[in-house]
């Protein structure tokens, strides 16, 4: 082990997990987390076939929820959870990701997602020593988390590969883009692979993707189970059926800056309230007409919970 390293303290053999469903933060009337609807949710997701959940990530409306609450999220999804728990942990400033990190790891997480720095655009040297220093924070499993549309920056796998290099516990990476270049460089060089954009799902898996991080799986986990199923076994052409209703659904669920979609229709399925912490709000009137008839054709919009 090099020094400063942290031998790995988990042996969760994430690598061998394929469906992950990037999980909603549902919020009560008095703007507190609804944590009740969220135990149902995850018992549900787990029913449905849901491997590990990334709570607090993007999806979970992580830069609205300060670092207390942040943290509390996780330890309270690892107590109740009956699925592996994955902990969005990142931030722009280095010293904050470490901090959600090693919080994380005390919380009881099985593997941390850390997003690329956001707003303050660092260079290369400057996402290696990010990511570096992250990673020898933590015994967890590290995936590094692209996603350019909200960070504007993007990691080049020369990067990712060079972290993977230096810290073992750096275990793979999210792609939420439709860069499938970067995906066979990855593949080729033996990293796994989590698709994190999840129109792009049916051909990331194609070529060789380990396994998805979705948010259509928080109210249509099926079709992302089979997809993901069809593929393992080869049959492509059941998995290009398939994966015209992922398309449709991933669509729905992006109409709108994520998770304000998503969020509406889980609260058709009584999985939350429709309701946000600002700047965030609700989806227009007009969209919720286009989104309900768009997922009504796959997924039965009738309150699973009550």
């Amino acid at each position: 082990m090099r020094r400063g390293e942290i031998a790995m303290s988990n042996t969760w053999p994430i690598t061998s997990v394929r469906h992950i469903c990037a999980t909603i933060t549902p919020f009560n009337r008095k703007g507190g987390i609804d944590y009740p609807r969220h135990e149902r949710h995850l018992h549900w997701l787990a029913n449905q076939g849901v491997e590990a959940t990334v709570e607090v990530g993007t999806t979970g409306e992580s830069t609205t929820i300060p670092p207390d609450e942040h943290i509390e999220m996780v330890r309270w999804a690892v107590k109740f959870s009956p699925i592996p728990v994955i902990a969005g942990a990142g931030a722009n400033s280095t010293e904050e990701a470490v901090h959600l990190t090693r919080e994380s790891e005390q919380a009881g997480a099985r593997a941390i997602l850390s997003v690329v720095p956001y707003y303050n655009k660092p260079n290369q040297e400057g996402l290696y020593r990010h990511f570096v220093k992250i990673c020898q924070s933590t015994g967890l499993p590290v995936l590094v988390y692209n996603v350019p549309g909200r960070t504007v920056r993007e990691i080049p796998p020369k990067v990712t590969l060079r972290i993977r290099d230096k810290c073992p516990n750096m275990v793979g990476i999210k792609e939420a883009t439709s860069n499938t270049t970067n995906v066979h460089r990855y593949v080729r060089e033996g990293l796994p692979v989590f698709c994190g954009e999840d129109a792009m799902n049916f051909p990331m898996l194609c070529l060789g993707a380990q396994g998805v991080i979705s948010v259509v799986s928080n109210f249509a986990p099926h079709v992302v189970s089979d997809l993901i199923q069809r593929v393992r076994e080869e049959r492509l052409s059941d998995a290009r059926s398939i994966n015209k209703a992922m398309v449709d659904l991933s669509e729905a669920a992006f109409v709108d800056s994520n998770p304000i979609p998503v969020k509406y229709i889980c609260s058709l399925l009584g999985f939350c309230e429709d309701r946000f912490r600002l700047p965030m709000t609700p989806l227009s009137q007009a969209l919720r007409k286009k989104v309900r008839a768009a997922v009504s054709k796959y997924v039965p919009l009738t309150r699973i919970l009550k």
